[in-house]
């Protein structure tokens, strides 16, 4: 394939599009609770839609399908994202808008991002006026072939069971106080603590306050702390619905999300350092405390 401008254009967006797509799938629930914080609507379960549809646009760009048409969907999805995501800075604080997953590097600070996708859009909207459409029979074997691996993708991706726990033990230890999660937190080297960051408008977060109330009770941890995002009018729904037996603090989302961009996540703290973190849903008191001893061992 000749590089000419048109093509090289081609394969900068298509590149762009895949590296998105797949940092994000790493991690995809990450990625829909960073949808939740936009507070729009209970839209998490756009994010392996997203996900699968970015890598869908970056490989039609590579493989030249239909690159006119692809490139004009391109320029409407990345103004939508666009859009999102000034909505999400301007009103809720929203920094890192997590196209790239933990890839910092390609989602440094609200300007970078907008100057990014500035350049993005421009890029299709001069593929989109350079292009005449051609279509042959090897296009549509293409087309057949991403779709079919779109799918498979969407499919698996909702059916994985995500690991909530680890027995390996870390080879090194965070200290509480090195950490963003120490400037809310007060730890005793002689106790042990839970602290669950959760989310009042998160379904798994919710799923998971019964179990959290038997932690302390049952004496797996002596003190468990939850961390969330201030929500007068949540809260007072929250309290009357669980009766929490739990200190919850109260943290601005932007604090809140230097914690974790993740929830419900639950740090284990013991001698003023984290031994492990629980992702997802939490297990009983019971699982845990099965856990710890094997930790023990």
């Amino acid at each position: 394939m000749k590089i000419n401008k048109t093509n090289l254009f081609s394969i900068i967006v298509g590149i762009v599009f895949i590296i998105s797509g797949f940092s994000k799938s790493l991690d995809a629930t990450t990625f829909a609770k960073t949808i939740n914080l936009y507070e729009i609507a209970n839209l998490w379960f756009l994010s392996p839609v997203i996900i699968i549809f970015e890598i869908f646009l970056g490989l039609s760009l590579l493989l030249k399908i239909q690159v006119k048409r692809i490139s004009f969907i391109s320029i409407i999805f990345l103004i939508g994202l666009t859009l999102t995501y000034i909505y999400g800075w301007i009103f809720n604080d929203i920094t890192d808008c997590g196209c790239f997953g933990n890839i910092n590097i390609l989602s440094s600070s609200p300007i970078f991002t907008l100057v990014r996708n500035a350049i993005l859009i421009y890029l299709c909207v001069d593929l989109y006026h350079n292009n005449k459409e051609t279509i042959d029979i090897r296009t549509y074997i293409n087309i057949c072939f991403i779709v079919a691996i779109c799918i498979v993708s969407f499919i698996s991706g909702y059916t994985l069971d995500e690991v909530s726990y680890s027995n390996k033990k870390n080879k090194k230890y965070v200290a509480v106080k090195d950490i963003e999660l120490g400037s809310h937190i007060n730890t005793s080297v002689d106790s042990t603590y839970l602290v669950f960051a959760f989310s009042y408008s998160c379904s798994h977060c919710m799923n998971s306050i019964e179990n959290l109330k038997q932690y302390e009770k049952s004496g797996v941890v002596d003190k468990v702390i939850a961390l969330t995002i201030n929500n007068d009018e949540e809260r007072e729904e929250f309290e009357k619905i669980f009766e929490p037996n739990f200190e919850i603090q109260h943290l601005e989302k932007k604090d809140f999300i230097k914690i974790s961009r993740s929830f419900p996540r639950s740090f284990f703290i013991q001698n003023d350092s984290i031994q492990f973190t629980l992702s997802g849903e939490l297990p009983s008191a019971y699982v845990l405390k099965k856990v710890l001893e094997k930790r023990a061992r």
